[in-house]
């Protein structure tokens, strides 16, 4: 009895930490790629301002300049990057367990081709994106948005494939036992 009691508990811990270090490898993956894209999107910026015509647009635009400016003044691309990341993660995690305990997952994810699950993503950046203007100081929602797409587009699938993994949907049960009743009515 014992031994199964011990056994049966190596199998948690060991599902706790296989859950953590998927988490953990999402979290660098995205932090990588947030990263490289700011570098980018610092790089072609700077590029962009030191033209004729990139001087001429920042004179015109002062609104545009000022979200670029928000967002290249955060105070270290790597822990900005990081807390992207985790933001996202968390979010889309909860989003994922609720989805696969409710039985939207099986209904509004698994089924649709890869194209349609980016769909998750966007909406998952338009949720959040309030969110982290708030956070980090954005001066608009859309700016908010551009910085958590790519990661929320990163981060959806595996997501899923987690929650798929470690819940059990409630969902599939009552759907389940609700065609049952409705089979005994009809006969």
């Amino acid at each position: 009895m014992f031994t199964k009691f011990i056994a049966s508990l190596k199998n948690i811990i060991m599902g706790i930490m296989e859950i953590i270090s998927h988490i953990i490898v999402l979290f660098i993956g995205i932090s990588i790629l947030n990263y490289v894209l700011y570098y980018m999107m610092q790089y072609a910026w700077s590029l962009f301002s030191s033209t004729t015509v990139g001087k001429h647009f920042i004179g015109r635009s002062e609104g545009f300049v000022e979200h670029v400016t928000a967002i290249f003044s955060q105070a270290s691309p790597l822990q900005f990057s990081a807390t992207i990341a985790a933001e996202v993660i968390a979010g889309l995690l909860v989003v994922a367990f609720i989805a696969q305990f409710l039985y939207l997952r099986n209904l509004l994810y698994s089924p649709l081709p890869l194209l349609f699950k980016g769909v998750w993503a966007f909406l998952a950046a338009i949720i959040a994106s309030p969110f982290i203007m708030e956070l980090h100081d954005f001066p608009s929602q859309i700016v908010a948005f551009a910085i958590v797409l790519p990661a929320a587009l990163a981060a959806v699938p595996p997501c899923m494939k987690l929650a798929s993994s470690f819940i059990l949907p409630v969902g599939e049960m009552a759907v389940k036992i609700f065609s049952s009743i409705m089979n005994i009515f009809q006969r």
